[in-house]
């Protein structure tokens, strides 16, 4: 049986690493390549960054996002701004191994199946940002900050599927930030649909829930952020990665 990757996320802002509940009530961690550097220390499988900026901005700075890339050890998915095939490929020259594709999901379906085209399936990532409401899936519009009540998820999935997607990642927006677990309901109803490799980000809570993926779940990409930032019931700021938590 495989071993789960085990994956930080980021949130950039204003140059920092910040982190956020449910998309709100921004607080300021530390500098990204102090960050970055504790979880090369501790051979971090994976690394997530996400630009809300430039999310929000369609302005990137890529000389800054280049010093981010080159600091890690490990592979990077980055997403933030990313609308066209140029903007990819000026990603993909900073080095980083995926771009993460969320807004593309609701605004251009064509970018992502361009940037596949191009770089390959491997390298493209659909972030599927979603909130349960009477045991119902929706997706949620990030920018606009609404609930997308007239799209099925489902289907959604399979055309996603058919740009010759890479990678999917469920992002639980209800649990952001809560380390108060995943949202079950939502995987148990979409992961029969889902036939590429699948990671989850979202309320990840403590060690017995990555040991619970793993048996349950099989290969499933286990990602989070506060429970890699955050230490105690006062959420003093400590940064750790279970290191070597699975043998192969």
């Amino acid at each position: 049986m495989l071993k789960p990757r085990i994956i930080p996320a980021l949130l950039l802002s204003n140059k920092g690493v910040y982190k956020t509940v449910n998309f709100e009530s921004k607080k300021y961690i530390g500098d990204p390549l102090n960050i970055i550097k504790i979880f090369n220390d501790k051979f971090a499988d994976e690394i997530m960054i996400f630009d809300i900026d430039s999310t929000k901005n369609k302005k990137i700075d890529f000389e800054y996002l280049k010093n981010i890339f080159h600091s890690c050890r490990m592979p990077v998915c980055y997403s933030g701004g990313v609308d066209s095939l140029k903007t990819a490929e000026k990603i993909f020259i900073l080095g980083v191994e995926k771009i993460g594709l969320g807004n593309c999901l609701l605004t251009n379906k064509s970018v992502i199946r361009d940037i596949a085209k191009e770089f390959g399936s491997q390298s493209t990532v659909a972030i599927f940002n979603l909130v349960e409401k009477s045991k119902k899936i929706y997706i949620f519009d990030y920018l606009n900050n609404q609930i997308k009540e007239d799209i099925n998820v489902i289907e959604e999935i399979k055309k996603v599927q058919d740009l010759n997607i890479g990678e999917i990642v469920l992002h639980f927006v209800n649990n952001d930030g809560s380390m108060q677990g995943y949202d079950y309901f939502i995987i148990n109803e979409l992961l029969a649909y889902i036939k590429t490799p699948l990671t989850i980000l979202g309320g990840l809570q403590d060690l017995n829930e990555i040991i619970k993926i793993k048996k349950d779940y099989n290969y499933i990409g286990i990602a989070g952020s506060s429970f890699f930032i955050y230490k105690g019931k006062f959420k003093s700021v400590l940064i750790s990665y279970p290191s070597n938590f699975f043998k192969e």
